[in-house]
């Protein structure tokens, strides 16, 4: 005779671990109460599904990282190759830099002259600076040669610095002369109110990336 299972009389009861409610109707499941075949045919049938259902997440989980991974790769060369235009784009739309025979006649009875150095302590193999400058009452020239780079402007600053943490504290004191764009010498003007007097440095920075370039103390 089979032993009928009897819930407590208080509280939900319980049940056989290997007992589920199916969603079926009451006389599906006497086979499964009478017969042990039936008991370790649903244990056999509960184990599979739970299989399936793991081998379901483990492969959601799998698919999940790889979107991770290929987001996070398609995103970093994104980003790397938006720096790459930021930084070439005006190197390869840079115009021509001015001759040398234009560029020493502007530099005829300089009022100051200066040597710029890769040996300065914000100065590396990608920031960098070599040649001579020459101001006159009237234009700022430079013969020699820029690391290229982009979004490159010429400051006149009352001291000497050599590393954009000595320069960005006194930016602000510092005048803007212009936007240096060419990398083999160049021309610029110096406005009609500046007095180069009251400077001592001609300092090259890039405002896209806030880096020191060179700078040249000229008196």
């Amino acid at each position: 005779m089979i032993e009928r299972y009897r819930a407590p009389k208080t509280g939900k009861g319980s049940r056989p671990s290997w007992v589920r409610i199916p969603p079926h109707p009451p006389f599906r499941i006497l086979p499964i109460l009478l017969f042990p075949k039936f008991q370790a045919d649903l244990r056999h049938r509960h184990r599979a599904t739970d299989c399936a259902i793991l081998r379901k997440w483990e492969g959601l989980g799998l698919d999940i990282r790889r979107w991770i991974i290929g987001a996070a790769t398609h995103g970093a060369a994104l980003g790397v190759g938006f720096a790459l235009g930021i930084y070439l784009l005006p190197i390869l739309t840079a115009p021509k830099s001015p001759d040398v025979e234009s560029l020493q006649q502007s530099s005829q009875g300089a009022l100051f002259t200066a040597e710029l150095t890769r040996d300065l302590r914000g100065s590396d193999f990608l920031h960098w600076g070599e040649g001579e400058i020459s101001l006159t009452e009237t234009e700022i020239v430079h013969m020699g040669r820029l690391a290229p780079g982009p979004d490159y402007k010429l400051y006149l600053v009352a001291e000497f610095v050599e590393h954009e943490d000595e320069f960005l504290p006194i930016k602000s004191e510092a005048r803007l002369i212009g936007d240096v764009k060419s990398f083999e010498g160049f021309l610029l003007d110096i406005p009609t109110d500046v007095d180069v007097s009251d400077y001592t440095t001609v300092l090259i920075w890039c405002e896209a990336f806030s880096e020191f370039i060179t700078a040249a103390q000229y008196r």
